[in-house]
């Protein structure tokens, strides 16, 4: 029996989101990948440094280990930039899987956020979205995860980024 006799045609919403988990989960590798080069160090030991970091936290061992290189002032407004584009990325992921979402009807879901802070109290924030708005997302942070492999692979030769087999999954 096939997927879509079980389950029914696939599902364009679920697919988009899906897309922006594994799109950030590049990314993520990809920032792993710049402070292994960083600390000049291979994909073990870089393992090792990035496991525990938050997403934020790698950006900034990211920071604090490109400016020990001391670049030169247009490079570092570049660098500055792409890590504004890293945070926006995480920004929209983190927007999106940490929402509840509700069928809305015409190819629409509803995106609703709830939070509880000391200082705004209960809020609640809601959001029509389609799955192109997802994918849209998607997009941005493949093209964010694409501009630290340019970015990097144009300031060091010896840069690349480690494939999955080499980081050991």
């Amino acid at each position: 029996m096939s997927y879509e006799e079980r389950i029914g045609p696939p599902d364009t919403i679920s697919a988009s989101i899906g897309s922006i988990s594994l799109n950030f989960s590049e990314l993520e590798r990809e920032v792993s990948s710049v402070i292994s080069h960083l600390l000049g160090c291979g994909p073990e030991v870089g393992r090792v440094v990035s496991a525990e970091l938050s997403f934020r936290g790698k950006l900034d061992l990211v920071s604090s280990l490109y400016r020990h290189t001391k670049p030169i002032a247009e490079t570092l407004r570049q660098f500055d930039d792409l890590l504004v584009i890293c945070a926006e990325a995480e920004s929209s992921r983190n927007q999106v899987l940490h929402s509840s979402w509700f069928d809305a009807g015409h190819s629409l879901v509803k995106r609703v956020k709830l939070t509880a802070r000391r200082k705004q109290g209960f809020r609640q924030q809601t959001e029509q979205m389609t799955s192109a708005d997802l994918m849209d997302i998607a997009d941005f942070i493949a093209y964010a995860m694409s501009m630290v492999d340019e970015f990097f692979s144009a300031q060091f030769d010896a840069y690349r980024s480690w494939t999955w087999e080499e980081i050991g999954y």
